[in-house]
C-alpha cells in the first residue's frame, strides 16, 4: 500500500510539474504589459523554451519528489485503511 502510494505522488508530479511551472511564472509577474513574456500561458510556454529548452519544465522536481513521496504514501495508505474501515 504505501509503494503504491509512493508510485501515485511520483506519478502525479511528473506529469503535472511542467504545468506548475508555467502556472508559477505567470502568477509570479504581475505586468500585463505587451513585452512580458509571461503575461498569458501560451507565451509563457513559449518564452520559458525558447530560454531553457524542455528541462526548463522540470528544474526543481527532485525536491519536490523528495517531499511528495512519503506524503503520498501515508495519504494513499491512510485513505484506504479509513474506507476499509468504513465499509
Amino acid at each position: 500500500m504505501l509503494c503504491a502510494g509512493g508510485l501515485a505522488g511520483i506519478a502525479g508530479w511528473v506529469a503535472t510539474f511542467p504545468f506548475d511551472v508555467v502556472k508559477t511564472r505567470v502568477q509570479s509577474t504581475h505586468s500585463t504589459a505587451y513585452d512580458n513574456p509571461y503575461r498569458t500561458t501560451w507565451s509563457t510556454i513559449a518564452a520559458s523554451y525558447r530560454a531553457g529548452g524542455l528541462a526548463v519544465f522540470f528544474r526543481g522536481l527532485a525536491p519536490t519528489l523528495i517531499r511528495a513521496i512519503p506524503v503520498n504514501m501515508v495519504t494513499f495508505t491512510t485513505f484506504e485503511a479509513i474506507v476499509h474501515t468504513l465499509s
